[in-house]
């Protein structure tokens, strides 16, 4: 059989569109993935700049974090203090009117030196004039209380409804014989 220069032109050119489309094909998932890496190699140097740039400024926020520490309140270690909290918020929701029926207090979350008590208002009841002095006043205990979530479901008779996320935040008193005991791996 005699194959023409034209068609041994033509096979090849045949052969090199199948070659280039089936790696195409094949390679396609490969091309996704590799979109995927790349964006997710950005977030990752940006995460790492945004980390460096606040490592740099370290000092200043030790600083910050110390001068802010000084005016939470400390308990001893093992005390309770939820009923502290509790009392609390109690006292300014009285002071202001509104009514608190139902509350649940959360598990204490550690975070380094400062410490955090949720606890959730399940449902409470009060005009907007009292809601917003209750609120104002839990903001303005010197950064120990924070309102994270709030729910306000309005009724016919103008009185709001709703539940709430309180974080309460205080640190502990070191026991300084079991700091400055050696651990027991020395």
């Amino acid at each position: 059989m005699n194959v023409s220069p034209r068609e041994l032109m033509l096979l090849e050119a045949t052969l090199a569109i199948g070659l280039f489309g089936g790696t195409a094909v094949l390679a396609r998932p490969k091309f996704e993935e590799w979109k995927l890496v790349r964006k997710d190699q950005a977030q990752t140097r940006q995460d790492i700049e945004l980390d460096e740039r606040l490592l740099s400024q370290r000092d200043t926020w030790e600083a910050k974090f110390d001068e802010l520490k000084s005016e939470l309140p400390e308990h001893d270690q093992g005390q309770r203090v939820d009923v502290h909290w509790m009392r609390l918020m109690q006292k300014l929701a009285t002071q202001h009117e509104v009514e608190i029926k139902k509350r649940q207090v959360g598990e204490e979350i550690q975070s380094g030196d400062v410490y955090e008590l949720p606890i959730k208002c399940l449902e409470w009841e009060g005009d907007l004039n009292s809601l917003v002095g209750f609120l104002y006043d839990l903001q303005s205990q010197g950064g120990t209380l924070d309102v994270r979530e709030l729910l306000i479901k309005p009724n016919k008779k103008k009185t709001l409804r709703g539940r709430f996320l309180l974080y309460c935040a205080y640190t502990r008193v070191r026991n300084e014989a079991a700091a400055s005991a050696p651990s027991p791996d020395s």
